[in-house]
């Protein structure tokens, strides 16, 4: 039994240090993402958080764009860029919230 994302949903290794690194430093992230339909938009986004489910993973953060918590398959990251810029708050902070979010609606 094979834990984790299948080969046809995993992200990229370079792309991963990228998402863990900008987690631990707090640092916002500029990225291109190719959502389900194809579309691409360009998002800044406060990583929070990776999660991990059967077939994939998924980055939860704070995304600048929706003004909301959201959730970005990694394996959909078409491109990202750290912009050397921390966010706003902490990330333990973000993270009670984001919880409280999901498991109080």
């Amino acid at each position: 039994m094979r834990i984790g994302p299948s080969e046809a949903h995993k992200t990229d290794d370079a792309v991963m240090y990228q998402l863990r690194l900008a987690i631990r430093s707090q640092h916002k992230l500029s990225v291109q993402y190719c959502d389900l339909n194809g579309k691409t938009t360009v998002r800044t986004l406060w990583p929070l958080a990776l999660g991990y489910f059967e077939q994939t993973m998924v980055l939860m953060t704070w995304c600048e764009l929706r003004q909301g918590f959201r959730h970005f398959r990694t394996d959909r990251i078409v491109s990202l860029t750290s912009r050397h810029e921390r966010y706003s708050g902490s990330r333990e902070r973000l993270l009670l919230e984001w919880k409280k979010q999901q498991f109080d609606a």
